[in-house]
């Protein structure tokens, strides 16, 4: 069902791909009397809308988010990242709380990019536990926080804006890998919903729901945000 606002409300950020098309017929007059020439070059135009439209919300549905790393052939592959997922959301830690986020498996030194542009809020935790955590805005979407953790060096600090290309750090060097007792190199990324616990939901969830309460599964989030 088409719904209408009146053209002077429109904002062109917040236009949707209907009331494109009745702003179109609203300013082609076809409201009003018009001769069949009129009408057909108004009806392609609305056929191309439409043709726009569904590529545009596709690419706003899909795609929007990227590899924290760039060494693979695409960077918003969803197929690529599964390629280096380790522990996922939910599996039981030896310290009896679960798994807050999804392991992602790097080369040593490896930089660190975020999913998509966005805000240092806070930088938390010493070394080996050492993080990064962005609030992240895309837009259509609500807004989420992501943790980067595991880092072996920080480039950023609280505050600084950064965008998709702006790497946030480094993870592990081998040397750095043997200190800290860990098996392998990797990444630990969280999607969070909220900062209220100020971290401590990362090593304290008990049970899925309590997980669920601080965080999204990281899989399921990625999956419906980047390309197949």
């Amino acid at each position: 069902m088409l719904s209408w606002r009146r053209p002077e409300s429109f904002s062109p950020e917040k236009v949707s791909l209907e009331e494109a098309i009745l702003l179109e017929l609203y300013f082609s007059g076809v409201f009003r009397k018009r001769g069949r020439s009129d009408l057909m070059a108004v009806l392609k135009k609305i056929c191309f809308l439409f043709i726009c439209g569904f590529l545009l919300r596709g690419n706003a549905v899909q795609g929007e988010l990227r590899f924290p790393f760039r060494d693979f052939a695409d960077p918003r592959s969803y197929s690529e990242l599964l390629q280096r997922k380790g522990d996922g959301f939910g599996a039981y830690r030896k310290y009896g709380h679960l798994h807050a986020g999804l392991d992602i498996f790097a080369s040593p030194g490896e930089a660190v990019f975020p999913l998509c542009g966005g805000k240092v809020v806070c930088l938390w935790y010493p070394f080996p536990h050492k993080a990064v955590v962005l609030h992240h805005h895309v837009a259509g979407r609500e807004d989420f926080y992501a943790s980067y953790v595991h880092m072996g060096e920080i480039y950023v600090t609280s505050g600084d804006l950064v965008e998709a290309g702006t790497p946030l750090g480094r993870v592990f060097t081998e040397k750095e890998r043997v200190l800290a007792g860990f098996r392998k190199i990797h990444l630990h990324l969280e999607i969070r919903k909220t900062l209220e616990d100020e971290g401590k939901a990362s090593y304290s969830c008990k049970s899925r729901e309590e997980l669920e309460k601080y965080f999204y599964d990281p899989l399921v989030f990625l999956k419906g945000n980047m390309l197949h």
